[in-house]
């Protein structure tokens, strides 16, 4: 199907029963949130999982959720997924509610539901903490294996006027605490430097946690403008995925793990940017690492 959609064009097609996959072709799409623009840019729109009240949707790198923008997922979804929009059978009329957020930079698993009642659960999911997110990053440097835990206060920028950058916690400016899960993966380069692909799993949910986090650190994340100050090559986008969600909620035909909880993951974007080293003697296959599958989860 192809079509015109407030002037870019649109591809739709089908690659499954129950999902669907579309392009954007954008004259220019910023790279991280510093605007740097990069020509002919075609977000793609995947559903990872689709019933009747809820779509997991697998979001493009660059594109916000809502907003007054001429992309964003709230405008495209009716086009996109049109069994989405108009009335339930007892009447109700359905309105997407995303049920958490991701930044315009970061791609990977977006929930989304229709009716204020599975918004509702799935919601007080992340509100309670219960909720489980797991990321993949590309990040510059080689961190040694093992599983560690990064724990820095985040507090909002001082400096920045417009009231979008944080920054870690001074004595002056504490901030709240935060938490988040480290595995290294994999060691390489990316061009000329190195990088290793790390799991990222936040224990709780500062804007900008991870980013400041990998910074904090010492491993800024790969295409992160905003916060590694990256002009060391052309990347085209940021490197952060939000590639795994683990809900204890039961979705029917969705995929479980051993505890009973809903497991909603993606494919690894990330890994094609990474030529893999052997680093100290370590060398790590993440396509065939326990550790690495959906159903796993970083050991606190």
């Amino acid at each position: 199907i192809n079509a015109e959609y407030m002037g870019h064009f649109l591809s739709v097609y089908f690659f499954s029963p129950h999902g669907m996959e579309a392009e954007f072709a954008t004259s220019s799409a910023p790279a991280g949130d510093a605007g740097s623009e990069y020509a002919d840019y075609k977000p793609v729109f995947t559903a990872v999982f689709e019933s009747e009240e809820v779509l997991v949707l697998n979001k493009p790198h660059d594109v916000r959720i809502d907003g007054d923008f001429d992309v964003t997922v709230e405008r495209v979804l009716p086009q996109l997924f049109p069994r989405y929009s108009g009335t339930f059978a007892d009447g109700q009329r359905k309105h997407l509610r995303f049920c958490h957020q991701l930044d315009y930079a970061t791609s990977g698993v977006l929930c989304m539901a229709f009716s204020r009642r599975s918004a509702g659960r799935i919601s007080r999911c992340f509100e309670q903490r219960t909720a489980v997110k797991t990321y993949l990053a590309l990040v510059y440097g080689w961190p040694p294996p093992g599983d560690r835990q990064l724990e820095w206060p985040i507090t909002e920028d001082p400096t920045d006027e417009r009231g979008f950058r944080m920054c870690i916690g001074t004595p002056s400016n504490p901030g709240r605490a935060a938490r988040t899960l480290v595995r290294p993966c994999a060691w390489g380069r990316h061009g000329e430097h190195r990088a290793t692909l790390v799991e990222l799993q936040p224990r709780t949910g500062r804007r900008h946690q991870l980013r400041l986090h990998c910074r904090a650190w010492g491993h800024p994340i790969v295409g992160d403008y905003t916060y590694s100050l990256d002009g060391r090559s052309n990347i085209q986008r940021m490197m952060l995925h939000a590639w795994k969600l683990e809900l204890p909620i039961p979705f029917e035909g969705a995929q479980f793990s051993s505890n009973n909880t809903t497991v909603f993951s993606t494919d690894d974007p990330l890994s094609e940017f990474l030529s893999p080293e052997t680093v100290n003697g370590f060398h790590h296959d993440h396509s065939n690492c326990e550790w690495c599958t959906p159903q796993t989860s970083l050991v606190v």
